[in-house]
């Protein structure tokens, strides 16, 4: 008895000690988490000044990198990669020299292999906006089955980044149905790279995600010519994509009146229909125009809809 009083003293007196740690720890973060808000964004001024710098005077050095290299390669990671996001068409060899000279490219690889879940994610996202080289290419392959279906969206993205002709093969080899929030992220870094998309080729593929990467690009840039195109993805097979058809239809001003368009949205369910008729009135469609797609019981919920939005020109 003697023996087992020891040792719970002694677990008790480890469990204290560890906890008396820990708190002691938390309380240094919290101590010293302004005086490291501060400095990363004294490192983050001087690193923009510094590529400012180097696009503005011509120099090819980036100034002061043994300063970037010991303050943190994470912080000039992430500058790099939001100057890549605010920007349009920016020349990428100012920012490749800097990440080669940095080691920028290497070190996030290492953090890459550290990680998990979605901190790997992040430092995936992170290189998938910096100019990579055929190493990234190479390794990014390997998180390509990763558990995390975030992790796969970013290694495919570094895939597409490395090779601007053939970007495209990276995402149609892309085993997962990509959604309309990682559309909406292909589409902007591609408006930010200032690339040229042809979407009818994508239209033609076979591949779903090259064609909704096609429906992406359209309704970002509202390019009303693609109309044929976006019927004939149309079908009853395939129904969440062809209700996407119907939203950047009705958001490009086209006309609705055509056969595919009445037979899809006569089949739709009456939930997904409502929902439909009412982003039409919100798109100034009249009753007059869409008689046609509205079955009698749903008739006075749709003037209603035109009447409140005070878009009845039918």
């Amino acid at each position: 008895m003697e023996l087992m009083g020891r040792l719970l003293a002694w677990g008790v007196g480890v469990l204290a000690l560890l906890l008396l740690v820990l708190a002691g720890w938390w309380g240094c973060v919290l101590l010293t988490a302004p005086y490291r808000r501060r400095r990363e964004a004294s490192v983050r001024n001087k690193f923009l000044h510094s590529v400012l710098w180097v696009y503005f005077s011509g120099d090819e050095e980036a100034a002061g990198a043994d300063f970037f290299v010991r303050r943190g390669r994470r912080i000039v990671a992430e500058c790099i990669a939001d100057l890549a996001g605010s920007t349009v068409g920016l020349d990428p060899e100012p920012i490749r020299r800097i990440v080669r000279e940095l080691g920028i490219e290497e070190f996030l690889w290492r953090r890459v292999r550290w990680c998990r879940s979605y901190r790997r994610a992040y430092y995936l996202q992170l290189l998938s906006r910096i100019p990579v080289g055929e190493r990234s290419y190479r390794e990014a392959a390997r998180y390509l089955n990763d558990r995390n279906r975030h992790v796969r969206f970013c290694a495919m993205s570094v895939r597409m980044a490395f090779d601007a002709e053939g970007q495209y093969a990276a995402l149609a080899e892309y085993s997962d149905k990509i959604s309309y929030f990682e559309l909406a992220e292909l589409v902007m870094r591609l408006r930010h790279r200032g690339l040229p998309v042809d979407y009818r080729t994508l239209f033609a593929s076979p591949n779903r995600n090259l064609q909704k990467l096609a429906m992406g690009v359209v309704w970002h840039y509202g390019l009303t010519d693609a109309e044929d195109e976006l019927v004939r993805i149309l079908s009853k097979e395939n129904p969440e994509e062809s209700a996407g058809v119907l939203y950047i239809l009705c958001a490009l001003r086209c006309s609705v009146a055509r056969e595919e368009v009445a037979r899809f949205i006569s089949e739709m369910k009456p939930e997904w229909r409502k929902a439909l008729l009412r982003y039409m009135a919100r798109q100034g469609y009249s009753v007059h125009a869409l008689r046609v797609f509205i079955p009698d019981d749903e008739r006075d919920y749709y003037v209603s809809l035109v009447d409140s939005y005070k878009l009845n020109v039918g």
